[in-house]
């Protein structure tokens, strides 16, 4: 081969690969190795990665605006005439007031340097608050004035980038925020795009790190605050209680009748008394000892003032009284070895609704310490401000137990037109908008046992209340007509005379079989009568069988 054409070719190679190199070598020349200052304004917190909508200000220690942190955490509250910030942590509850902080539960105060104050109008509470009581991370970066917040549960994935650069905009041309080291780490905020990973180092520093120059180490995850209480189920399986309505002379226990498959009773104990918080009771030991041998564990009912909402929006609206409510519950608990308390507030002032919920955050916690149930009786959502609207069901849903729905008086007592106590359709139509704001877990379905004697003469309506056994005598008696009404899903009596229409709404085995197939279709938590003196005596070994049916 010609000498010259093998050096000519030879040539021409090294030539190409000159200019290769140097063409990478301008390429390369292109990036940007400019080094810029990214600051933040004094008192900024990142939260998540993301600038929040206030700052924080140092006055012995960091405070943030109150109604920012409550948007973090919706459960805690201000006590405005008392200066005082609470705190409802799952089963304990703490108060922060002049440097103290106190265990509501256990009563036993901490002193801490912590304030809570007024500022331009707007309270004031101590960030570290967050830190130390809800699980979130907080990072100070005293020379970036710079708070860095990650919420609990938040899934942080770690990277490492050794000698990598960290950019203003996701090009090699934009200018360089910060150059990472062997040791350090970055947080990943989002895979921006195929080149670029968007992140955040140990200073609160965001920017750009193309994805050749890093690597994923490891992920881990805030644990967040204690867990919430979870209530154990009586003997193990699912709640069937009955309520058992005391209002004069208290029950013969000798006469009881043998109530088959109830684990749970709830005689009518407690209420509100006067303004002054006091709660009366007519509870006795001998109750609660005949309760347990046979089987059943005790929640008693405490009840508001139906008849005087002004009563329980005064014991409500105050702090004191209604600590003073849930001590004396608490004594009561103790002297009569009750296992828990249903409570039911009823006729409640609209404005008392967030009052409601603070005294539900306040006495679950330090029932939970006794080792005590908590459940509430709730009616199905409708309209009316003081019989449904006031009872905020979502928000303290997610504190008690168990949520008792009083799922009757479709028609009540004086309703202008006569109808069910309770029809199916209505049953069900309500229990899916609770289910919609309540676990199935916690709903327990209450199940009338009583029905109303109807009577109609021209536009004039009227009833009264029967039992189970009553209503069964009196359509004897009357020889009235009985027919199965597919609107409602019950059988009716009708029968006229003197001028005069009678009906009953029957409540039978058909109807209790029928609300225990709903319980059972939900996976409700179980049922609850009322109540149960209106109890067909011969349907309890029935009722139990049932119940004990897949």
């Amino acid at each position: 081969m010609d000498i010259n054409r093998i050096l000519q070719s030879l040539y021409i190679f090294l030539f190409l690969c000159l200019n290769v190199y140097v063409g990478v070598e301008l390429i390369k020349g292109t990036s940007n190795k400019t080094v810029v200052k990214v600051s933040y304004p004094a008192g900024t917190i990142l939260l998540d990665g993301e600038e929040a909508p206030v700052t924080f200000f140092e006055q012995d220690d960091l405070y943030v605006p109150f109604e920012w942190m409550r948007n973090l955490e919706a459960r805690m509250y201000i006590e405005e005439e008392k200066e005082m910030l609470v705190l409802p942590l799952g089963n304990r509850l703490l108060t922060l007031r002049e440097g103290k902080l106190n265990d509501y539960v256990r009563q036993k105060p901490i002193h801490v340097s912590l304030q809570v104050f007024e500022k331009n109008g707007e309270w004031m509470v101590p960030l570290a608050v967050l830190r130390d009581y809800y699980g979130y991370d907080l990072s100070h970066i005293d020379e970036e004035d710079v708070v860095i917040l990650w919420r609990p549960q938040t899934e942080r994935i770690f990277m490492g980038a050794p000698d990598a650069v960290i950019r203003q905009e996701p090009s090699h041309k934009s200018p360089i925020i910060k150059t990472t080291h062997n040791e350090d780490t970055v947080t990943l905020l989002n895979d921006f795009d195929r080149s670029y990973y968007y992140v955040m180092n140990s200073k609160g520093q965001r920017g750009f790190l193309s994805k050749e120059e890093a690597f994923i180490q490891y992920a881990e995850r805030e644990q967040g605050a204690d867990s919430p209480y979870v209530p154990k189920t009586p003997m193990g399986e699912p709640i069937h209680m009955v309520w058992d309505a005391i209002y004069g002379a208290q029950p013969d226990l000798n006469k009881m009748p043998d109530m088959g498959g109830i684990n749970v009773i709830s005689p009518t104990w407690f209420g509100l008394y006067d303004t002054g918080g006091s709660v009366y009771s007519k509870a006795r030991i001998a109750y609660s000892r005949w309760a347990h041998e046979h089987g059943m564990l005790v929640w008693p009912t405490f009840k508001s003032d139906f008849q005087n909402p002004s009563i329980t929006h005064e014991v409500l609206s105050d702090f004191d009284k209604r600590t003073s409510v849930i001590q004396q519950l608490i004594v009561y608990a103790e002297k009569y070895e009750i296992d828990g308390l249903n409570i039911d507030f009823e006729n409640v002032n609209l404005e008392d609704e967030e009052n409601l919920v603070r005294f539900i955050e306040e006495l679950t916690p330090v029932f939970h310490e006794a080792g005590l149930t908590v459940s509430i009786d709730a009616t199905f959502l409708s309209g009316s401000e003081n019989w449904s609207r006031f009872l905020d069901r979502e928000r303290i849903g997610e504190i008690v137990d168990y949520m008792m729905i009083m799922a009757y008086d479709e028609h009540w007592a004086a309703s202008p037109k006569a109808g069910s106590v309770a029809s199916l359709p209505w049953v069900e139509n309500g229990l899916k908008s609770i289910l919609e704001l309540v676990p199935s877990e916690k709903v327990v379905l209450g199940v009338p046992t009583y029905t109303r004697l109807w009577e109609e003469t021209g536009d004039t309506v009227s009833s009264k209340a029967l039992s189970m056994k009553a209503a069964e005598n009196w359509i004897k008696e009357n020889k009235a007509a009985v027919r199965f009404d597919n609107d409602t899903g019950q059988d009716v009596a009708t029968v006229t005379k003197d001028g005069r229409t009678y009906t009953i709404w029957i409540e039978n085995q058909r109807s209790l079989e029928k609300r225990i197939a709903l319980v059972k279709q939900h996976n409700l938590a179980g049922t609850a009568i009322w109540e149960q003196s209106f109890m067909d005596e011969e349907l309890w070994k029935w009722y139990s069988d049932t119940l004990k049916k897949p």
